[in-house]
Parts: C-alpha cells; structure tokens; sequence
C-alpha cells in the first residue's frame, strides 16, 4: 500500500469485542466507490444494532449506487464494486 496514492476508508471500527458501525446516509454519499462481500465477514459485529446499522449501509449502497463488477470470491462468495451515480 505504501506505494499507492489510494488509501481505503471506511465507516466499519474494529474492536476487541466486535465491529462497530454507525449507518449515516449523509456520511455514505460522501465515498464515490464501494466494494461488498456478501456471506461472512471474517469479524462479527460488536451487537445487533452495530449489524442492523451495517446492513442499512449495504442496502443504501445497492439501491443508490451502480454496480460495475461483480466478482466471487474464492470461498464461493459474491463480490461486488459500486460506483456512485
């Protein structure tokens, strides 16, 4: 990564005791490109809300934003790059 100008972001936290975030519509129209990995996310979430916020951001990005690739991954899951309109 050091040799790239692009550095990922996101609205996802790490914890010790799970991922936490916070779904802002006002704060997700600001990243232009989103990449989502359907199935499991390698982390679970720190509690319910924290995933109920997550899939409210999946759910806006797929219905707000045009999905130019779609991809599997290698463990069977599905992979997709949205662009903002």
């Amino acid at each position: 990564m050091r040799n790239f100008n692009i550095r990922p972001t996101t609205s996802r936290t790490w914890t010790a005791l799970g991922d936490k975030e916070q779904f802002d519509r006002a704060q997700a129209v600001n990243y232009r490109w989103y990449v989502i990995k359907d199935g499991d996310q390698g982390f679970r979430f720190a509690d319910e809300q924290n995933l109920q916020s997550h899939l409210k951001l999946i759910e806006f990005v797929k219905a707000n934003y045009k999905l130019i690739k779609a991809l599997k991954a290698l463990d069977g899951t599905a992979v997709g790059l949205y662009c903002a309109p």
